[in-house]
């Protein structure tokens, strides 16, 4: 009787091992798929803000960009 209690001791200690390996793989596996999703969206462009337009003056139908007072 010893000898399948030892068994089943081993046997729950795989399982528990089984169990172990694939939390780490699902983790391994959400953490890269976030880490993918981050560089699709940094590549693509969308992920980053616009560079700040410059302060050059500009017209539209005869109107300065600035007030005529400054």
């Amino acid at each position: 009787m010893s000898v399948s209690l030892s068994f089943l001791s081993i046997s729950s200690l795989v399982s528990v091992a089984a169990e172990i390996v694939a939390a780490v793989g699902i983790l391994g596996l959400a953490i890269a798929l976030i880490v993918a999703i981050r560089r699709v969206i940094a590549q693509d462009g969308y992920g980053h803000r616009a560079a700040p337009r410059g302060i050059e003056d500009w017209s539209a139908n005869g109107l300065p960009s600035r007030p005529y007072g400054v």
